[in-house]
């Protein structure tokens, strides 16, 4: 049975979600296959289904329960069930979701479990498993190394890079640093330049190439470009 129907929890939340997230209703009605129209009433005080409340939990990515209570519904046993109890859960797991469960704003929190969660499934489909390192592995040179020696053997200079692939030569010149690494697009222009495999870029830079038509690893790769570099400096 449903609760006594009182709009401001729903709207509250609602309202919370879409500041902390920075999106627009026309982005959320794109992600959730709900009207502009729909999503404004609902901050009017109109009540949501329970499976709108379920297809706007999936896009803001909370736990559907969070919406269906918000809107004055009795939540779901489906949503309730815990898929492990919290003994079966190992320390280093434990520690590092209350670390998570730590930051304030939802909007991080989100990209973190969304990143984590890509390279579980990455990992479980054994696309993202770690090789054995073998010694010749171990002698390959960083990639600010390899990119000036790439530069040496073409008898040409960061400029000419540049111009060549069509990035800044300031952009060249914090490769070279160490400072940046290239993008997807970057990479294969330096592949294209240097006749070699994109591969082999992606292994001197120490990343995991995103293969045609495999949109998770594309998108991972994505999410490493939005780190900061001291974040990315830190996973490495």
């Amino acid at each position: 049975m449903a609760k006594e129907c009182d709009p401001t929890a729903f709207v509250e939340l609602f309202s919370r979600l879409i500041k902390e997230t920075g999106e627009s209703y026309r982005r959320i009605a794109r992600g959730s296959g709900l009207t502009h129209v729909t999503l404004s009433n609902y901050m009017k005080g109109v009540r949501p289904s329970r499976g709108s409340c379920v297809v706007l939990a999936d896009h803001f990515r909370i736990n559907p329960n969070v919406m269906i209570e918000a809107a004055n519904y009795e939540p779901l046993q489906s949503f309730s069930q815990a898929f492990a109890e919290p003994m079966d859960i190992s320390a280093d797991v434990r520690e590092m979701a209350i670390k998570v469960q730590q930051i304030p704003s939802l909007a991080i929190r989100t990209e973190i479990a969304h990143f984590a969660d890509t390279l579980i499934n990455l990992y479980v489909q054994g696309q993202g498993t770690p090789p054995s390192r073998s010694s010749e592995d171990l002698e390959t040179p960083e990639f600010p190394v390899w990119l000036q020696e790439k530069i040496d053997e073409q008898n040409i200079n960061a400029s000419g890079v540049a111009r060549k692939i069509e990035v800044s030569y300031v952009t060249v010149g914090r490769w070279l640093r160490g400072e940046r690494q290239p993008g997807d697009s970057s990479i294969a222009k330096l592949a294209g330049l240097f006749a070699v495999s994109t591969t082999e870029v992606y292994a001197v830079l120490g990343r995991i190439p995103a293969p045609e038509g495999d949109p998770a690893l594309a998108e991972l790769n994505a999410l490493w470009e939005r780190l900061p570099e001291w974040k990315q400096q830190d996973l490495l």
